[in-house]
């Protein structure tokens, strides 16, 4: 991590959200394109503590069940419902396809771990 200094304050800047920063920058990608990839890679981000290069396709694996995990629909109900629709985990995936995809070809990282090998 290093840290960056603002006028105000000091605070830690996560070098996996640099990164990410940068995959958005380099991407042309329409606006509500790019704001679905930022929060779906945020919600890895938040999800994991691991460095990109140490994330395994079991990762991506264990991050998709989580996003397929079940909740109850209220407190009162005993009926149950994924945590995210089939549509949102789908472009969840294609978020982390496209980002790690884009790790393997800078060389930040020497596998895609969305892809089974």
């Amino acid at each position: 991590m290093t840290t960056a200094t603002t006028p105000q304050t000091t605070q830690k800047v996560d070098e996996r959200w640099t990164q990410i920063e940068e995959f958005l920058n380099f991407k042309n990608l329409r606006l509500s394109t790019r704001r679905s990839y930022e929060t779906w890679l945020r919600n890895f981000l938040a999800w994991t503590a691991k460095n990109w290069q140490d994330i395994t396709h079991d990762d991506i694996a264990q991050y998709c069940a989580h996003l397929a995990q079940q909740k109850k629909t209220d407190r009162w109900s005993t009926r149950l419902t994924p945590r995210y629709s089939l549509n949102s985990q789908y472009a969840a995936l294609i978020a982390l396809k496209s980002f790690f995809g884009w790790l393997q070809q800078c060389s930040y990282i020497a596998q895609n771990p969305t892809y089974d090998r």
